[in-house]
């Protein structure tokens, strides 16, 4: 190799400020590692947006669900909650079944609780006796592999350990066991039924014929006298209230917001076994409506939800209407006083079953 006088440098030699071959693939080598964190990040930070849109959407599913329910008085069940959802919302059903990643959403049904039995459920003048219940339902999806269940009414178990599972994370059992996906993919949105059901209590009482009432725009019924009517409905169900035939005419209409319960004594409704019912203002509470909206003793003969109130005011009320029947008899109707002899015994075995019975503890009383 000769010298270069010019300067100074070996001929051939690199040019001043030029990259051998081994450090341009250093410094490409150090691109790509960037370029691959950077799109990571955004790739990260692409699937919290999807996850976040995804949440908002699923919840407002989940609401429009509810709102539809309240509208129409109708449960749909598992196999029909996709167009009942797209109705409410104005959506397209592909929209509803589908996440923005084409993965399916489900709709999970407990099958411990009232829905079990009662879907579809469509509400009628008689509601439903009981308080639905654990009345529960679960939109499940995945942003990632597709989830390993479909929409149904899973056992009991499997149902409450996606109920019950921890953001993040999925059952360790049923379906879920071996499923590839990630944990952080599934995402679930829960509503519990219950909630929106109120109760109601009706009962005719010192009236020569019984009251009637209507239920949204269905038929009249009669309410019977003594031990009444009670049953839940779903919030924001319309009342008539009617005089007792022949005359049928309206009385009054009230809206079903909490629990309530209503009178029709002497030929006019009213909202308590005193003062006249203020007709048009929702949720008035009276006397026994108090009585029934009182926290239940965990101890009473039925300890489950009301209950025991709901048979103390049944047989207290059987017990006062057939008192003033026999009184305006004056008191001559031996059959009679032998039926109230028996209400009354019903009616004071069931106080005592307010604090007292199987359940209550006897503190070492004998």
């Amino acid at each position: 190799m000769k010298w270069n006088a010019a300067n100074g440098n070996k001929r051939g030699g690199r040019a001043p400020g030029s990259f051998t071959l081994i450090e341009m693939i250093g410094v490409l080598a150090i691109i790509a590692v960037l370029a691959g964190l950077a799109v990571t990040v955004a790739l990260r930070h692409l699937d919290l947006v999807a996850s976040e849109q995804e949440m908002a959407r699923l919840q407002g599913l989940g609401e429009a669900l509810q709102k539809s329910i309240l509208r129409t008085r109708y449960i749909p069940s598992y196999a029909n909650w996709a167009p009942t959802i797209a109705a409410q919302a104005g959506m397209d059903i592909g929209a509803v079944t589908n996440n923005l990643r084409n993965h399916l959403r489900v709709l999970l049904v407990d099958s411990s609780g009232w829905l079990s039995t009662n879907l579809p459920y469509t509400q009628t003048y008689l509601g439903t006796t009981n308080l639905p219940a654990n009345a529960r339902m679960m939109l499940v999806y995945s942003l990632g592999k597709d989830l390993p269940i479909a929409s149904g009414m899973p056992i009991a178990a499997d149902f409450a350990a996606l109920w019950d599972a921890p953001p993040g994370t999925v059952p360790s059992s049923g379906a879920w066991v071996g499923w590839p996906g990630d944990p952080d993919d599934v995402k679930i949105h829960r509503m519990n039924l219950s909630p929106l059901f109120v109760q109601l209590v009706l009962t005719s009482y010192m009236s020569v014929t019984n009251g009637q009432y209507a239920v949204d725009l269905g038929q009249t019924n009669l309410v019977p006298f003594n031990d009444g009517f009670g049953a839940y409905f779903l919030t924001g169900t319309i009342l008539k209230f009617y005089h007792g035939p022949p005359d049928s005419t309206l009385d009054s209409t009230q809206i079903l917001n909490e629990d309530s319960s209503f009178v029709y004594e002497g030929g006019m409704w009213k909202n308590s076994l005193q003062g006249r019912l203020t007709a048009g203002v929702p949720g008035s509470v009276g006397i026994v409506a108090a009585f029934l909206a009182a926290t239940p003793n965990t101890n009473a003969q039925n300890r489950f939800t009301n209950y025991q109130q709901i048979l103390v005011v049944q047989w207290m009320t059987d017990y006062i209407s057939n008192y003033n029947v026999w009184a305006d008899g004056n008191f001559t109707n031996a059959a009679l006083k032998t039926h109230l002899i028996d209400v009354q015994d019903a009616m004071m075995t069931n106080v005592h079953g307010l604090y007292s019975g199987t359940y209550f503890p006897t503190n070492g009383a004998p």
